[in-house]
């Protein structure tokens, strides 16, 4: 693929175990990065528990939840390309993955995935697949990654067919080139549209309660013209 030492790190949210069809299709799709450091996690296999909304990782750095989310965003934040494999269930990711998704927040407030491309696999029975794309992308880029878009899998399709492979490969291949142009035009470290219309605001009224954030933010540069800075 022209990378040289790459770690792609791949995160599974299907519940299903070894009758999972993302989980299949997600092996073949890391298959396709042979030559550089893989590893695959499986959420069904880490103790995450849900968000209780305390704000606690926005004020302080930490969760107060004594799981594996903080392991599993170790070994995300380690990766320099993400995959995440998904079922659609009911028009969104699975439970498993909106949990944990949700443990992201701190992330949200202090992006600093920048130069990361995130990709999925999502499977369903046909529809849904576009909703939980916008999901996934929009987790993604509040992260401070880019978005490298989705393959789309239906289980009507053979996992094992030609066609299946060719369009993982291919987008194996998608994958590698936007890593590629991300290091040869590396972006700007700079909050997005949701970071701007939504965190900000929320920074500069509470500065106090979020310090952490708005120390973060004014260190970068990103709190120009803030009346609240200290």
């Amino acid at each position: 693929m022209g990378m040289m030492g790459l770690r792609v790190v791949a995160l599974s949210a299907s519940p299903r175990g070894e009758r999972s069809r993302s989980k299949k299709l997600l092996r073949s799709l890391l298959d396709h990065f042979q030559g550089h450091e893989t590893l695959r996690l499986d959420l069904e296999d880490h103790d995450v528990r849900p968000c209780i909304g305390c704000f606690t990782c926005c004020r302080e750095d930490r969760c107060p939840l004594d799981d594996q989310a903080n392991l599993i965003k170790e070994r995300l934040s380690s990766a320099d390309i993400i995959l995440l494999g998904t079922p659609v269930y009911f028009i969104s990711p699975p439970a498993q993955l909106k949990a944990f998704l949700d443990r992201t927040l701190d992330w949200a407030h202090r992006p600093h995935m920048f130069g990361k491309p995130v990709a999925a696999l999502i499977t369903s029975a046909g529809c849904g697949e576009d909703t939980c794309s916008r999901i996934l992308k929009f987790s993604a880029e509040s992260w401070g990654a880019s978005w490298a878009g989705h393959v789309h899998i239906s289980i009507h399709e053979d996992p094992d067919g030609e066609d299946v492979g060719e369009r993982l490969e291919a987008f194996a291949a998608r994958i590698a080139n936007a890593h590629r142009q991300l290091k040869d035009h590396p972006p700007t470290p700079e909050p997005g549209p949701f970071h701007r219309q939504v965190i900000e605001p929320v920074i500069r009224a509470h500065p106090d309660f979020f310090s952490l954030d708005h120390s973060y933010w004014k260190d970068r540069g990103w709190l120009e013209g803030c009346s609240n800075d200290k």
